[in-house]
């Protein structure tokens, strides 16, 4: 997970700098991180959803992730700084969505109410 921290991160800054190559980096960061989440494997100490449910849930993420990331690429290159950071935003919003599924936040009395 860090390395899509570490991605999103790239992404932000390439915004925040007008900076495309840094912007392309962090998007291809995301997306070969990506593979963590295909192997299926989580930390110890999770716990585990039903399988079929947690690959449907993983597979539909991914798909959303990748087609975030296009979108604000292309926009990103298109100069619609509107349509980016609802793109940006999006992506954020997949990754707070997959935290509090998987990880139980809401369960386990965490923030994200």
């Amino acid at each position: 997970m860090q390395t899509f921290f570490d991605g999103i991160s790239l992404v932000q800054l390439g915004i925040l700098t007008n900076t495309e190559s840094i912007v392309e980096e962090g998007i291809f960061t995301i997306k070969t991180s990506a593979g963590i989440l295909k192997e299926g494997d989580k930390p110890s100490g999770f716990p585990s959803l039903d399988k079929a449910k947690e690959h449907a849930y993983t597979k539909k993420n991914l798909q959303e992730l990748n087609m975030h990331t296009d979108e604000l690429l292309k926009q990103f290159k298109a100069g619609d700084v509107t349509a980016v950071l609802k793109e940006y935003n999006s992506i954020m919003l997949q990754c707070v969505e997959c935290h509090v599924e998987q990880r139980y936040y809401k369960d386990r009395g965490h923030g994200f109410r």
